[in-house]
């Protein structure tokens, strides 16, 4: 009786350019509240946005590009909010209770 783990890799990509004043935008966004229980708010000030929402092993469980994602059928626990802005990339973990 061996113990699996699945090993989840996320890769957050900086692009770096000097005339691309939407790469130092990116870092500028706020998501809220977190935790969260009804409904996820992404302020981020750029169009064009995709959010992808993972649970903490991988799987896709929201794909869109709402700035108010409802997350209550989410269940409780760790996810992984995935923002791409023109292929610029930024990730980061919240709660859903």
């Amino acid at each position: 009786m061996g113990y699996k783990s699945k090993a989840v890799k996320i890769e957050i990509m900086r692009l770096n350019c000097s005339s691309c004043n939407h790469v130092k935008l990116l870092d500028d966004f706020k998501v809220y509240p977190n935790p969260v229980n009804d409904y996820l708010n992404i302020d981020i000030g750029l169009e064009n946005s995709i959010f992808n929402i993972y649970t903490i092993d991988g799987k896709l469980v929201y794909k869109g590009n709402d700035n108010i994602i409802d997350v209550r059928n989410l269940d409780k626990g760790v996810y992984i909010l995935h923002i791409n802005n023109n292929n610029v990339f930024k990730s980061l973990k919240f709660i859903k209770n």
